[in-house]
């Protein structure tokens, strides 16, 4: 059986030859696994199997290795990119295997990836089984990159979300981390499984968040909790409920895990708050579904991502109201 370095080789030089042509602008991509595709691009380059590539590197790592193969590199503000390359080739620290969203930054080169990666035509994504999870988090912390000053602004932003920021430390200096940009790095860790009764029971005004698995059932993780749910008192308190859905592919059941967590609050005493209304959604049926409004705020990065942001702020707003 290969080992895992050998099959990152292996898979990063067959997604290269694949897809990189002569004449095209190439993101290169950062960390372990790209590393392989941006020295297959420079010996295909040498062997004479593709010509004319022009690479934005996405760190001092890849831009190194590129310069050291002899593969010409440029910036997104060059005018022979313009902005965008046609595609761009990079691993990933994390995937969900039930929606494909991504962690990345590990390495620390979440800035220029973003920006290099968000302007390709397409991103090529190369990881092998080690990093395929059902929940993202459970692998690998969120990497948060932040300028200096704003450190800790920022601790105390995301742990009012209730998530434990962690600075990242180098390991062979003195310090914390500081990326290409003069950066510094907070791995973001979710920590669901240590919320007990008695932290859920010392809020007033409580936020949960969920997807819907399988035919209507909460994730794993909710599932495995609930039952601790049967412990606090939500008398007197005010939830609001988020969740996550596919209405396209599972729309005889979605969002079915609010309704779920908004039964079992009720049950406990609790005031469900951040009804939103289901227009604009195509669905057959829903639980969360209650008296012509969704009992939530309703996601579906899969079909509407394009909807989220002003969804997310109208919610947001009117929870100020609803929490005050």
């Amino acid at each position: 059986m290969m080992e895992t370095p050998e099959i990152k080789q292996n898979v990063a030089h067959t997604v290269t030859e694949r897809v990189v042509q002569s004449g095209m602008t190439v993101g290169l991509g950062t960390g372990s696994t790209a590393i392989h595709a941006v020295r297959r691009i420079g010996a295909l380059l040498a062997e004479g199997a593709i010509s004319d590539i022009l690479a934005v590197a996405t760190s001092f790592e890849s831009t190194i290795e590129a310069q050291r193969l002899g593969i010409p590199v440029r910036t997104l503000n060059d005018p022979q990119i313009n902005g965008a390359v046609d595609i761009a080739i990079d691993g990933a620290d994390e995937v969900d295997v039930r929606t494909g969203y991504l962690i990345k930054g590990g390495g620390g080169a979440l800035t220029l990836e973003k920006l290099v990666e968000y302007n390709a035509g397409t991103l090529y994504v190369v990881v092998d089984e080690s990093k395929l999870s059902v929940q993202l988090g459970r692998l690998y912390p969120i990497p948060v990159e932040i300028i200096p000053a704003a450190l800790a602004s920022a601790r105390r932003m995301i742990g009012v979300l209730g998530l434990r920021p962690e600075l990242r430390m180098a390991q062979r200096k003195a310090g914390p981390v500081v990326t290409d940009n003069g950066n510094l790095i907070l791995d973001v860790h979710l920590d669901g499984t240590d919320v007990d009764a008695d932290a859920i029971a010392g809020y007033d005004n409580i936020v949960m968040a969920t997807s819907t698995w399988g035919a209507g059932d909460l994730q794993d993780d909710w599932e495995d909790f609930l039952p601790n749910l049967d412990d606090v008192d939500f008398g007197g308190k005010k939830v609001a409920i988020m969740g996550l859905g596919d209405q396209e592919n599972y729309g005889d059941t979605f969002v079915d895990g609010m309704a779920i967590l908004a039964d079992k609050v009720e049950e406990k005493g609790g005031t469900i708050v951040g009804h939103t209304s289901t227009d604009g959604y195509a669905y057959d049926n829903s639980e969360a579904e209650k008296d012509g409004n969704f009992i939530g705020l309703v996601i579906d990065e899969d079909n509407q991502s394009d909807a989220t942001d002003a969804r997310v702020k109208k919610w947001a707003a009117d929870l100020k109201t609803a929490f005050s």
